[in-house]
């Protein structure tokens, strides 16, 4: 499915090849090192962290692991470049309605909890809008750091909020 960014094209986990390794490495970013797991092509995960445990997901398929700083820095490349890139999105259809929610986000829009949970049908769900943001598997990609809190200020942000700061200040 493609979403409003239009590199982002998400597909369904039944496009795992069970048979390939997942692969994990590390980029530098304007925003410090993050990690990217990938797995047969399609991005599984990025997140500003040095622990690959911080990422992983207790419901990806079990397989092997390989180590690609290369193939992360690519990666990191494509999503910073705003090329074509392939996800997969493991998470409940709620959470999945919430991320679907935040890619459909105009580029640099600022939206609170309340509408997010509006957005999606659920007025009365922010707490568990604010849990789907926060589960948010890749960051940046997803723009979970478009949320702020419902008096404007900034709210928390997984990876802490200079980087959050500086991701909205560059606008990506």
């Amino acid at each position: 499915m493609m979403t409003h960014r239009t590199f982002i094209q998400l597909y369904q986990v039944h496009d795992l090849d069970l048979s390939k390794p997942y692969t994990y490495g590390f980029a530098e970013t304007a925003y410090g090192k993050g990690l990217l797991i990938s797995h047969s092509g399609y991005l599984l995960a990025f997140g500003f962290t040095t622990e690959i445990n911080d990422l992983r997901r207790p419901s990806w398929p079990i397989t092997s692991w390989q180590e690609n700083h290369q193939q992360a820095e690519d990666l990191w490349k494509t999503i910073e470049s705003k090329n074509s890139i392939k996800a997969i999105l493991l998470g409940t259809d709620f959470q999945q309605k919430v991320w679907q929610a935040l890619l459909d986000l105009p580029q640099n829009q600022l939206v609170t909890y309340q509408d997010l949970a509006n957005n999606i049908g659920h007025p009365k769900a922010v707490r568990a809008v604010a849990n789907a943001v926060g589960a948010n598997p890749i960051s940046i990609v997803i723009p979970c750091h478009l949320v702020v809190r419902t008096d404007g200020r900034l709210g928390g942000y997984r990876w802490g909020t200079e980087i959050k700061k500086s991701i909205l200040k560059k606008g990506l």
